[in-house]
């Protein structure tokens, strides 16, 4: 732990390194309802046995003169952290389901959404400590998401003379990024090696102040592992 600044909103600003591994005997019960990628819709609960959090975590602290002592606090991630979790059908403990593709998928999907874009700096989760020892039912946490200073503007127009990586000859490239903790990804161009997207996409920059480096990844769609090829 380290004690990093104090702001114009925070009288303290804390950095934290987290490492949350569950005990042996969690127990928790996700419903999920699965479509596009199994073909068809299919409702199933899965049990949750165990999780693994690390990252670094800033806490900015105001206080008050008087009790509680705490105004407020404001919770969020450094950058993206690593997650981890052992999920199993409700039915059986022997099958990790996270080590199937739709699943996995499904998962990872879910998770960026729910770190990335909503619990990384600059957006982060708000704690009203007032209204929460306070006698009264009032709302006292929300998540403050910062509007964007500026926009990215990024065309994908086409691809030649890509390496074949599938048995026929050919791929399926399509192409992903990142910006900060905005993810995009194109449409997937079937059987070629001379893609043509025309896709644009609008990144949102929330601060000058962040890592704004763009990352980008040609993959090829496979079934199972999706190659890269650049």
């Amino acid at each position: 732990m380290r004690v990093l600044r104090q702001t114009d909103d925070d009288h303290l600003v804390l950095e934290l390194g987290m490492n949350f591994l569950t005990a042996d005997d969690m127990s928790a019960i996700l419903a999920v309802k699965l479509r596009k990628r199994l073909g068809f819709g299919m409702t199933a609960k899965l049990h949750i046995t165990g999780m693994h959090v690390e990252g670094k975590v800033l806490v900015g602290v105001k206080f008050l003169k008087t009790w509680p002592f705490l105004s407020r606090l404001r919770v969020c991630f450094v950058e993206p952290p690593y997650f981890q979790m052992t999920v199993k059908p409700i039915f059986t403990h022997g099958l990790d389901v996270t080590e199937l593709p739709g699943i996995a998928g499904w998962l990872d999907k879910l998770l960026s959404i729910a770190f990335e874009q909503t619990l990384v700096e600059p957006n982060m989760l708000v704690v009203d400590v007032e209204k929460f020892v306070s006698p009264e039912q009032e709302p006292w946490f929300k998540v403050d998401e910062k509007d964007p200073v500026a926009y990215a503007k990024i065309e994908i127009v086409e691809a030649a003379d890509m390496k074949p990586s599938d048995l026929n000859g050919f791929a399926d490239p399509y192409i992903k990024g990142h910006l900060g903790g905005y993810r995009f990804r194109t449409k997937i161009q079937k059987k070629t090696l001379a893609p043509k997207w025309q896709e644009e996409f609008r990144i949102p920059i929330i601060t000058w102040d962040s890592n704004n480096v763009l990352v980008i990844e040609v993959r090829d769609k496979d079934r199972f592992y999706d190659d890269i090829l650049g």
